[in-house]
């Protein structure tokens, strides 16, 4: 937490990504760390949700704010029902729960409008755009009237 306050960087913008795994899971340690770092003031998302250790319970234990869909799933929209279904039921059970969902790895305006269909709003993917280097990001932002320094 010293480099948060020594760079001057607000603890409300940081959020930790954490991808699930057994030994993050299955550690008390790890737990009440992560615990602290929700104390702490910064969010915690479990990246490529669904595809690891899967233990659903351990999302009502820990501070999770978010977690974000693996994009295997996105496979399934218009293609698999009971894929579907899973996609689903994960989208209901992060909003239940009152944790933000994000779907990764959206290619396609099937998967966006079904994902927007079933209540997941926050989407990442190709779809939009594809990963960009510093320049290509400045000359995108100045498509969209944004002025940005590079040198800020």
């Amino acid at each position: 937490m010293y480099q948060l306050e020594k760079h001057s960087i607000p603890r409300d913008i940081l959020e930790i990504e954490i991808t699930e795994n057994i030994q993050v899971f299955s550690s008390s340690i790890i737990h009440n760390h992560l615990h602290d770092i929700e104390q702490a003031g910064i969010s915690i998302a479990i990246d490529d949700f669904g595809i690891g250790y899967s233990n659903i319970s351990y999302i009502s234990s820990l501070p999770i704010s978010k977690i974000k869909i693996d994009k295997s799933f996105m496979s399934s929209i218009g293609a698999n029902l009971k894929g579907e279904a899973i996609l689903r039921a994960m989208i209901i059970l992060a909003n239940n729960l009152k944790i933000d969902v994000i779907a990764e790895g959206v290619e396609t305006q099937e998967q966006r409008d079904f994902l927007e269909t079933n209540n997941c709003l926050l989407v990442q993917g190709y779809f939009y755009d594809k990963p960009l280097d510093e320049d290509q990001f400045i000359q995108r932002l100045q498509q969209f009237g944004i002025k940005y320094a590079k040198n800020m």
